[in-house]
């Protein structure tokens, strides 16, 4: 992926990363302005993250138009922390990065990570992940893919992140062929795991230390997927016709339904405890970023405890994949 970056710089519709903290919110501000805040935001950009109360509230946006964000935002209270970044320029600076790291000597390691979809090819770039693999329709690349991706990253020791209960066979086998480096495969079943073990990883510790610690933080993420039925059929004495809307939890179809965001958030009702901190919803191809909004938001209402996040996956097949910690 990083070495054809001229491709990747045609994709950002949107180019100010544009991040602020909101404090001391004026006297009369409600949750309602709040959420008026957001959606003017979400009419200006994408990857629109509004979370906090009353006392902070943390934002941030990808826009053509950061100074009408910040504008936005002085309505509320006082702006503190504010970045803006050319998210264009750091897609430059990373593909001359990547060249100098190829040519120069191997660093001591990297990371490979699968991924199913435009918003998560995104996020994973953003956590400074060395290649990305499609996964494809299928979900599922081939071992000469998994093979040439780790052949392509100039480290003593690769990281690699399957991200599909499928795709861990194959990863393993792409690891075998390796003669010239260390590859470790993390059993990572879905895209939230592989974040959440990517977040784990430290420069700094031994290839030892970052396994343990990767595979940890991978294994504390719940994960809900919602998709559809492909064919009629009975699953654990649950019948289900061709068109069902499926809520699965970490793979076993827990509920079922006819709408993509009811069935969101009865899965969630079965699966948040008191003690999760974070929700996460990556939302799919086939859903639109106002109707995701709105899940996130009556998600946020539900479960007051917990910060709720929203994120493009752009994943095929799957409406919605949520991941709880």
């Amino acid at each position: 992926m990083f070495e054809d970056d001229h491709d990747q710089l045609g994709e950002i519709k949107f180019v100010y990363c544009t991040e602020f903290l909101i404090q001391n919110l004026y006297p009369g501000v409600t949750e309602e302005d709040v959420n008026t805040f957001r959606r003017k935001l979400n009419r200006i950009g994408d990857c629109v993250l509004v979370v906090g109360d009353l006392a902070l509230v943390k934002v941030h946006v990808h826009t053509n138009e950061p100074g009408k964000a910040l504008n936005y935002g002085v309505t509320l209270g006082e702006l503190v922390n504010l970045k803006v970044e050319n998210m264009i320029q750091q897609r430059r600076d990373k593909a001359s990065e990547q060249q100098d790291k190829k040519n120069g000597p191997p660093k001591a390691s990297g990371i490979l990570t699968v991924s199913v979809g435009e918003g998560f090819d995104a996020i994973f770039h953003d956590l400074g992940v060395d290649q990305i693999v499609a996964g494809g329709q299928t979900m599922n690349p081939s071992i000469e893919d998994i093979s040439g991706g780790i052949a392509r990253i100039n480290a003593k020791s690769v990281f690699v992140f399957p991200n599909n209960g499928n795709v861990i066979l194959a990863a393993q086998q792409a690891a075998g062929l390796a003669s010239d480096k260390h590859v470790y495969v993390i059993p990572t079943k879905n895209v939230a795991m592989g974040i959440a073990g990517i977040i784990a990883y430290q420069e700094t510790a031994s290839d030892e230390e970052n396994v343990k610690n990767m595979e940890e933080a991978a294994q504390r993420v719940r994960t809900g997927t919602v998709t559809y039925a492909v064919r009629d059929s009975v699953i654990d004495k649950l019948k289900i016709k061709e068109g069902d809307i499926l809520g699965l939890h970490n793979g076993k179809v827990d509920v079922k339904g006819s709408n993509p965001e009811n069935v969101a958030k009865e899965l969630m009702r079965k699966i948040v405890t008191e003690d999760d901190e974070l929700i996460t919803v990556y939302y799919g191809n086939d859903v639109t970023q106002e109707k995701a909004q709105t899940l996130t938001d009556d998600l946020a209402e539900q479960f007051a405890d917990c910060d709720v996040e929203m994120h493009k996956g752009g994943q095929p097949l799957y409406y919605y994949l949520i991941s709880v910690e």
